[in-house]
């Protein structure tokens, strides 16, 4: 983890808002929402810009141990197994009928209005806005939005880190903790059990940032909550409102076993078997 954390500077992030509330699910159910990225087509018709069917390609997604299939500019793996880790599937994104660059700026845009500005905050809003404002072939947009984001970072006073092949803005820390972003924020989730009751969880968002440092430290962000699922912005409404949905699908009567995808769900499998071990201690 430290390989591909230390060069997000984490330890330089302060939480801008902390929100919280209570599910009614088993906390592994909330937790495993967010450690695969197969459920998007269908949880989150907005990100896949309304694709369906052949029209969404998941392949085209890099899945890997350490990571579920959100686009991550950083760290790619090399194992044999790992699929959509080659140039062509970054310049080919799930959607067929977008080009890789529109469909990342388009992706900002809405993961900025849809997490309330934690995954993707105003910053970055603002450069993206620039960027496609600028008429540049599909293939120079990335480039120029990560141009224009250092530039603009540094003449206000904001230290990023500078670009780094092992740096990734996915992570899960084993059992509970969840985080995803871009350079210089990260949208955090953890979740946690509450008592001893295991329909019930506390599930909790940090939306994380790097400050300007002429601003000096701010006072600590507190928890706001229990909120309703009614006052998350939408994205993570989506993603919430399925948990309750999985929660009761797993206590059916009619339910006794899932088989997990090899491919899209590995990383649900490895926490499992992890837990497996620690209950056979």
């Amino acid at each position: 983890m430290d390989r591909h954390l230390e060069p997000m500077w984490m330890d330089r992030m302060r939480v801008r808002w902390w929100k919280y509330l209570d599910l009614p699910a088993n906390w592994k159910v909330a937790t495993e929402a967010f450690i695969e990225a197969y459920h998007v087509m269908q949880a989150h018709p907005e990100l896949a810009f309304g694709a369906v069917g052949d029209d969404y390609n998941a392949d085209m997604l890099a899945y890997s141990p350490k990571g579920m299939g959100h686009f991550n500019v950083g760290a790619q793996e090399s194992a044999p197994d790992v699929v959509g880790t080659s140039m062509e599937s970054l310049l080919n994104p799930p959607v067929k009928h977008l080009r890789f660059g529109e469909y990342f700026l388009e992706q900002n845009r809405i993961l900025f209005e849809g997490t309330a500005g934690a995954y993707v905050t105003e910053r970055e809003e603002f450069i993206s806005d620039r960027v496609r404002n600028q008429g540049l072939p599909d293939e120079e947009l990335v480039p120029a939005f990560f141009e224009e984001y250092f530039a603009y970072a540094q003449d206000a006073g904001i230290p990023l880190p500078p670009p780094d092949p092992e740096a990734s803005s996915y992570g899960f820390v084993f059992p509970n903790m969840v985080f995803l972003g871009l350079t210089g924020n990260l949208l955090l989730y953890r979740v946690r059990p509450i008592g001893s009751d295991p329909n019930m969880c506390r599930f909790e968002v940090f939306a994380l940032q790097i400050p300007v440092e002429a601003e000096g430290e701010q006072a600590p962000a507190r928890a706001e909550g229990p909120l309703e699922v009614e006052d998350l912005p939408f994205v993570l409404r989506q993603d919430v409102e399925n948990i309750a949905r999985q929660q009761a699908g797993y206590r059916s009567s009619a339910f006794h076993e899932t088989t997990m995808s090899p491919r899209f769900e590995k990383m649900i499998y490895g926490m499992q078997n992890e837990i497996d071990r620690y209950l056979a201690r």
